[in-house]
């Protein structure tokens, strides 16, 4: 009985410190205006994981075959990078270097410690009171994005197709699309264990992300709701074949943004790295020019001789203060300093990531399980492509609110096992 009693106790302490971290990822934005050690969340947890990982592998001297083949095929990526440093002749420090292998990998470590962390800690009153804050959250978005629509109260970034984009505090759209994802990843996990079907506060949601005018925001909305469509609605039990038409959609509907970026002006940030990037690939084949040198946070921080040579160092926001544009990409950042063999080995790395992640949070097939993992990974694909998103800490934020709602047997069964309170 006393065993049970501290069992008990030490699994509410769990719950407890789970709910607040899954809170602080949530409002990490907020958090770190005011307590700046908030900005290494995401390095912290990453770490702390990972390490938890790798201390279970050792006690038990078994880790499946695809969690290998993602950990040696980082390994590779990893190797040709440094091969990169020793033959591209940019001088980079290690502090440089060590950092941009934890950007680069850190959403690789944030999934294989969620992968074991998860069904042992989170529980269906986790996921209950995380949407309480979610739908409080929500619900003040909502109320300051439907009155900066009729007048100006400082919460617009700029004007849009007629209209005031939504920032909320943030200054920026994109931080208010980042946070509604993980909300409705939270919604849905609620609506699939504790049956709370949550249709207001879903839709709230996805008008939130109207808000804000971005074409990414568009696309997510667009991209629910198809999947919402062909899951619930059509219930749908392969939607595969559909993806193709799902892509081919959000790629009309940010057609225009990937036009100004990459197409219109070559002058731009995003088009000049896409140019360089391919440049370097070329001059540095086939291997790059290694870490911390071409398009990275690391190579902006630590500011890259690239940059001089290139002369990205005279243009406005890529210089060595100021540098708003240097690291506001990420497929040029892989090819420049990974090359093609580098680049390559990160498409199978990812392509078995998400199928890895595939198998452990479609359990069963369940419907809100499946439209997470598609919502997830599109999500993902698609903000890579105009933005640093898998180095970024929202990418953290994304998948260990996902692993943590939706890795665990109680969307399969609920009720069957440990962890259902």
């Amino acid at each position: 009985m006393q065993y049970h009693l501290v069992k008990t106790k030490k699994s509410r302490w769990k719950n407890f410190i789970i709910t607040w971290m899954i809170v602080c990822f949530l409002l990490q934005d907020l958090l770190q205006t005011y307590i700046p050690v908030f900005q290494y969340l995401d390095e912290i947890v990453s770490v702390l994981l990972l390490a938890l990982y790798l201390i279970r592998i050792m006690k038990t001297g078994v880790i499946a075959k695809e969690e290998l083949g993602i950990l040696a095929l980082a390994a590779l990526v990893i190797l040709t990078g440094l091969l990169g440093n020793m033959f591209s002749g940019v001088d980079r420090s290690l502090k440089a270097v060590l950092m941009d292998i934890g950007n680069t990998f850190k959403f690789i470590f944030i999934y294989l410690g969620t992968l074991y962390f998860s069904p042992r800690y989170s529980s269906r009153n986790v996921i209950r009171r995380i949407a309480a804050v979610a739908k409080v959250y929500i619900s003040i978005l909502a109320l300051f994005s439907a009155v900066n629509l009729v007048k100006d109260i400082g919460m617009s970034y700029e004007l849009r197709y007629g209209l005031r984009s939504f920032c909320f505090v943030y200054g920026i759209p994109g931080i208010v699309i980042n946070h509604c994802t993980y909300m409705l990843i939270i919604f849905m996990a609620d609506r699939s264990v504790n049956k709370k079907k949550n249709t207001l506060f879903l839709l709230l949601d996805l008008l939130v992300m109207l808000s804000t005018l971005r074409s990414r925001g568009i696309g997510l909305v667009a991209l629910f709701c198809m999947l919402y469509y062909l899951l619930f609605v059509m219930k749908k039990k392969r939607i595969t074949l559909y993806l193709g038409v799902i892509v081919l959609v959000l790629g009309l509907i940010g057609a225009s943004q990937l036009e100004m970026y990459f197409i219109d002006s070559e002058t731009a940030p995003r088009a000049l790295f896409l140019i360089y990037s391919i440049r370097l690939a070329r001059s540095h084949f086939p291997i790059g020019t290694g870490f911390a040198t071409f398009g990275s946070y690391a190579a902006a921080n630590y500011y890259s001789p690239l940059y001089y040579t290139l002369n990205f160092y005279k243009r406005y926001g890529m210089g060595p203060e100021g540098n708003l544009f240097l690291s506001d990409n990420y497929w040029p950042t892989i090819l420049g300093q990974f090359g093609v063999i580098g680049m390559l080995i990160f498409v199978v790395l990812l392509i078995l990531y998400f199928r890895n992640m595939s198998k452990h949070l479609m359990i069963k097939k369940k419907k809100e399980s499946r439209l997470i993992f598609y919502f997830v990974m599109l999500d993902a694909l698609m903000s890579s492509i105009q933005s640093s998103y898998f180095s970024h800490y929202s990418m953290i934020a994304l998948i260990f609110i996902t692993m943590m709602c939706f890795h665990n047997g109680m969307h399969a069964a609920v009720g069957e096992n440990g962890y259902g309170d």
